[in-house]
Protein backbone atom coordinates (compact mmCIF):
# COMPACT_ATOMS: atom_id res chain seq x y z
CA UNK A 1 0.00 0.00 0.00
CA UNK A 2 2.67 2.40 0.94
CA UNK A 3 4.41 2.01 -2.24
CA UNK A 4 1.42 3.10 -4.57
CA UNK A 5 0.84 6.01 -1.61
CA UNK A 6 3.87 7.37 -2.32
CA UNK A 7 3.52 8.35 -5.90
CA UNK A 8 0.93 10.81 -4.93
CA UNK A 9 3.33 12.58 -4.01
CA UNK A 10 3.61 15.25 -7.23
CA UNK A 11 6.67 16.66 -8.80
CA UNK A 12 7.23 20.55 -7.66
CA UNK A 13 10.30 21.06 -10.18
CA UNK A 14 8.58 24.09 -11.76
CA UNK A 15 8.35 25.70 -7.85
CA UNK A 16 11.62 25.09 -7.44
CA UNK A 17 15.36 25.27 -8.15
CA UNK A 18 16.30 22.28 -8.06
CA UNK A 19 14.83 19.11 -7.54
CA UNK A 20 16.05 15.47 -7.09
CA UNK A 21 14.45 11.94 -7.45
CA UNK A 22 13.40 10.89 -4.17
CA UNK A 23 13.21 7.12 -2.97
CA UNK A 24 9.79 6.59 -3.21
CA UNK A 25 9.30 7.86 -6.28
CA UNK A 26 8.78 11.27 -6.07
CA UNK A 27 10.91 14.67 -6.18
CA UNK A 28 12.18 16.59 -3.19
CA UNK A 29 11.92 19.97 -3.42
CA UNK A 30 14.21 22.44 -1.50
CA UNK A 31 14.44 26.41 -2.84
CA UNK A 32 17.10 28.33 -0.33
CA UNK A 33 16.19 31.85 -2.55
CA UNK A 34 13.27 33.59 -1.00
CA UNK A 35 13.01 31.03 1.67
CA UNK A 36 11.28 33.51 4.15
CA UNK A 37 8.97 33.98 2.56
CA UNK A 38 6.50 31.50 4.05
CA UNK A 39 4.61 33.03 7.20
CA UNK A 40 1.08 30.99 6.91
CA UNK A 41 -0.50 30.32 10.56
CA UNK A 42 -3.23 30.68 12.90
CA UNK A 43 -2.43 32.88 16.19
CA UNK A 44 -1.97 31.52 19.09
CA UNK A 45 -5.89 32.35 19.78
CA UNK A 46 -7.22 30.22 16.90
CA UNK A 47 -5.06 26.67 17.06
CA UNK A 48 -7.96 24.46 16.13
CA UNK A 49 -8.01 24.96 12.61
CA UNK A 50 -8.45 28.04 10.09
CA UNK A 51 -11.91 29.52 9.44
CA UNK A 52 -11.47 30.81 6.05
CA UNK A 53 -13.04 33.98 6.78
CA UNK A 54 -10.26 36.90 5.74
CA UNK A 55 -10.04 39.41 8.43
CA UNK A 56 -10.62 36.91 11.30
CA UNK A 57 -8.25 33.98 10.11
CA UNK A 58 -5.58 36.29 9.47
CA UNK A 59 -5.66 38.50 13.32
CA UNK A 60 -2.39 38.82 14.34
CA UNK A 61 -0.57 37.53 11.03
CA UNK A 62 1.29 39.04 8.49
CA UNK A 63 -1.83 39.40 5.75
CA UNK A 64 0.48 40.08 3.00
CA UNK A 65 2.27 36.79 3.01
CA UNK A 66 1.52 35.03 -0.46
CA UNK A 67 3.62 32.61 -0.44
CA UNK A 68 2.11 30.37 -3.37
CA UNK A 69 1.23 33.42 -5.17
CA UNK A 70 -2.41 32.97 -5.70
CA UNK A 71 -3.38 36.58 -4.85
CA UNK A 72 -5.17 35.39 -1.51
CA UNK A 73 -3.36 35.98 1.62
CA UNK A 74 -1.61 32.49 3.47
CA UNK A 75 -3.48 32.50 6.62
CA UNK A 76 -6.73 33.36 4.98
CA UNK A 77 -6.64 29.96 3.76
CA UNK A 78 -4.22 27.89 5.41
CA UNK A 79 -5.87 24.50 6.47
CA UNK A 80 -2.85 24.00 9.56
CA UNK A 81 -4.08 26.02 12.51
CA UNK A 82 -1.19 26.92 14.18
CA UNK A 83 2.07 26.97 11.87
CA UNK A 84 3.37 30.02 12.33
CA UNK A 85 4.69 29.12 16.22
CA UNK A 86 4.34 33.19 17.18
CA UNK A 87 5.06 32.29 21.10
CA UNK A 88 4.87 28.40 21.63
CA UNK A 89 4.07 24.96 19.93
CA UNK A 90 0.57 25.44 20.32
CA UNK A 91 -1.05 22.29 20.05
CA UNK A 92 1.81 20.18 18.20
CA UNK A 93 2.79 17.85 21.24
CA UNK A 94 5.63 15.77 21.61
CA UNK A 95 5.69 11.98 20.64
CA UNK A 96 7.50 8.47 21.46
CA UNK A 97 10.82 9.47 19.31
CA UNK A 98 10.43 12.73 19.56
CA UNK A 99 10.15 16.20 21.45
CA UNK A 100 8.98 19.58 20.65
CA UNK A 101 9.56 23.49 21.80
CA UNK A 102 9.41 26.62 21.18
CA UNK A 103 12.71 29.00 20.39
CA UNK A 104 13.17 32.22 19.61
CA UNK A 105 14.91 31.72 15.78
CA UNK A 106 11.68 33.00 13.95
CA UNK A 107 12.46 32.11 10.07
CA UNK A 108 12.27 35.88 8.81
CA UNK A 109 13.92 36.96 11.84
CA UNK A 110 11.66 38.69 13.37
CA UNK A 111 11.55 39.46 17.36
CA UNK A 112 7.92 38.53 17.77
CA UNK A 113 7.47 35.44 16.57
CA UNK A 114 9.81 32.23 16.51
CA UNK A 115 9.64 28.67 15.46
CA UNK A 116 9.74 24.95 17.16
CA UNK A 117 12.91 22.34 17.31
CA UNK A 118 12.19 19.20 17.03
CA UNK A 119 14.31 16.52 18.56
CA UNK A 120 14.78 12.53 17.84
CA UNK A 121 15.13 11.01 21.19
CA UNK A 122 15.22 7.74 20.24
CA UNK A 123 18.61 5.67 21.58
CA UNK A 124 19.48 3.89 18.73
CA UNK A 125 23.03 3.27 16.98
CA UNK A 126 20.81 2.71 13.58
CA UNK A 127 19.35 5.85 11.21
CA UNK A 128 16.04 5.77 12.35
CA UNK A 129 13.48 9.37 12.68
CA UNK A 130 11.35 10.48 15.18
CA UNK A 131 8.38 12.65 14.86
CA UNK A 132 5.61 14.69 17.01
CA UNK A 133 2.41 14.34 17.47
CA UNK A 134 0.43 16.60 14.46
CA UNK A 135 -1.53 19.75 15.59
CA UNK A 136 -4.58 19.70 13.53
CA UNK A 137 -6.77 16.82 11.76
CA UNK A 138 -7.49 18.42 8.28
CA UNK A 139 -10.29 17.53 6.43
CA UNK A 140 -9.44 16.52 2.72
CA UNK A 141 -11.57 15.84 -0.56
CA UNK A 142 -10.22 12.90 -2.51
CA UNK A 143 -8.84 13.04 -5.95
CA UNK A 144 -7.44 16.24 -4.67
CA UNK A 145 -4.29 17.93 -4.99
CA UNK A 146 -2.62 19.74 -1.84
CA UNK A 147 0.34 22.02 -1.29
CA UNK A 148 2.49 21.65 1.52
CA UNK A 149 4.67 24.24 2.66
CA UNK A 150 7.63 24.64 5.00
CA UNK A 151 10.68 26.18 6.34
CA UNK A 152 13.18 24.34 7.74
CA UNK A 153 16.17 24.81 10.13
CA UNK A 154 18.91 22.68 10.83
CA UNK A 155 22.20 22.70 12.63
CA UNK A 156 25.62 21.64 11.32
CA UNK A 157 27.98 19.27 13.10
CA UNK A 158 25.34 17.52 15.02
CA UNK A 159 26.10 13.61 15.84
CA UNK A 160 25.11 11.50 13.14
CA UNK A 161 26.96 13.59 10.55
CA UNK A 162 25.88 16.20 8.38
CA UNK A 163 25.51 13.78 5.25
CA UNK A 164 22.73 11.35 7.33
CA UNK A 165 20.89 14.27 9.27
CA UNK A 166 17.67 15.84 8.07
CA UNK A 167 14.40 17.22 8.56
CA UNK A 168 11.83 15.29 7.77
CA UNK A 169 7.86 15.24 7.85
CA UNK A 170 4.78 12.08 7.79
CA UNK A 171 1.85 12.94 5.77
CA UNK A 172 -0.97 10.56 7.79
CA UNK A 173 -4.33 10.05 5.87
CA UNK A 174 -7.52 8.69 6.98
CA UNK A 175 -10.82 7.31 5.99
CA UNK A 176 -13.20 9.13 7.73
CA UNK A 177 -13.25 12.93 8.06
CA UNK A 178 -12.18 12.54 11.93
CA UNK A 179 -8.79 11.35 11.83
CA UNK A 180 -9.58 7.77 12.70
CA UNK A 181 -9.33 4.57 10.74
CA UNK A 182 -5.68 4.70 8.96
CA UNK A 183 -5.22 4.72 5.64
CA UNK A 184 -1.84 5.09 4.35
CA UNK A 185 1.60 6.64 5.94
CA UNK A 186 3.69 8.43 3.46
CA UNK A 187 7.45 9.38 4.49
CA UNK A 188 8.12 12.50 2.38
CA UNK A 189 11.59 11.88 3.13
CA UNK A 190 14.42 14.23 3.86
CA UNK A 191 13.20 18.21 3.60
CA UNK A 192 17.13 19.21 2.24
CA UNK A 193 20.59 19.08 2.99
CA UNK A 194 20.89 22.67 3.69
CA UNK A 195 22.85 23.62 7.13
CA UNK A 196 23.02 26.49 8.98
CA UNK A 197 20.19 28.18 7.20
CA UNK A 198 16.67 28.71 6.72
CA UNK A 199 15.32 26.91 3.79
CA UNK A 200 12.13 26.11 2.72
CA UNK A 201 10.25 22.93 1.38
CA UNK A 202 7.64 22.77 -1.00
CA UNK A 203 5.90 19.94 -1.91
CA UNK A 204 2.14 18.77 -3.36
CA UNK A 205 0.22 15.30 -2.36
CA UNK A 206 -2.59 14.07 -4.74
CA UNK A 207 -5.05 11.96 -2.40
CA UNK A 208 -6.48 8.62 -3.07
CA UNK A 209 -10.15 8.26 -3.58
CA UNK A 210 -10.87 6.57 0.02
CA UNK A 211 -9.12 9.61 1.77
CA UNK A 212 -11.35 11.82 3.88
CA UNK A 213 -8.54 13.42 6.32
CA UNK A 214 -4.61 13.78 7.25
CA UNK A 215 -2.49 15.31 9.57
CA UNK A 216 1.05 16.18 8.95
CA UNK A 217 4.10 15.17 11.49
CA UNK A 218 7.19 16.81 11.73
CA UNK A 219 10.10 15.03 12.15
CA UNK A 220 14.24 14.32 11.83
CA UNK A 221 15.89 11.72 10.19
CA UNK A 222 19.07 11.26 12.13
CA UNK A 223 22.59 9.14 11.03
CA UNK A 224 23.25 6.02 13.23
CA UNK A 225 24.03 7.51 16.56
CA UNK A 226 22.28 7.03 20.17
CA UNK A 227 22.81 11.41 20.82
CA UNK A 228 19.65 13.55 20.31
CA UNK A 229 19.40 15.42 16.90
CA UNK A 230 17.61 18.05 16.21
CA UNK A 231 15.97 20.64 13.36
CA UNK A 232 13.66 23.38 13.20
CA UNK A 233 10.50 23.79 11.87
CA UNK A 234 8.31 27.48 10.93
CA UNK A 235 5.46 28.59 8.59
CA UNK A 236 3.74 25.18 7.93
CA UNK A 237 1.48 25.84 5.54
CA UNK A 238 -0.89 23.38 3.62
CA UNK A 239 -3.75 24.34 1.26
CA UNK A 240 -6.04 23.19 -1.68
CA UNK A 241 -4.10 23.84 -5.12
Amino acid sequence: MVSNVASRWLSTCALVATCACGRFGFDVASRSADATRATDARPSSDAIGPTGDGALACSGQDSTVDLNANGVADCAENLVGYGQFTSNAGPWSSGARATIAWTSNDARGLASSGSVTVTDIVMSTTINGGSVTPSDCIVVAPNTTYGIYTNYWMASGQPGGDGNNAAWITLQTYTDPGCQNPNSSVSGGALGMTKDAWDLYVRTYLTLPTDRSMQLELGVLKGATTAAVAAQFDNVLIIAQ
